[in-house]
């Protein structure tokens, strides 16, 4: 069996070697981070315009509804005068 020496100077070269490798590691997983947090982000402002677009769409749709009825009663009017 080997003596306990001879295993520890081995073992601190390969932890040494493997923390030498960690902060490149943690800053790719950083950037994975990163770029869901942006990801969300941009949903999240998506998603505060979506009642202002809502609120948008719904004023022209009920502005074309009232372009419409405006037409009709102006063609019944014409009816109307016309009798």
């Amino acid at each position: 069996m080997a003596d306990p020496q001879d295993m520890v100077i081995p073992l601190l070269g390969e932890m040494r070697g493997e923390i030498s490798e960690l902060p490149s590691h943690m800053d790719f997983r950083f950037g994975e981070v990163e770029n869901r947090l942006k990801k969300m982000d941009e949903s999240l402002v998506t998603f505060r315009h979506a009642p202002g677009a809502d609120s948008l769409l719904s004023k022209i749709v009920t502005g074309e509804f009232e372009e419409r009825l405006g037409v009709l009663e102006r063609r019944l009017s014409e009816l109307e005068t016309q009798k």
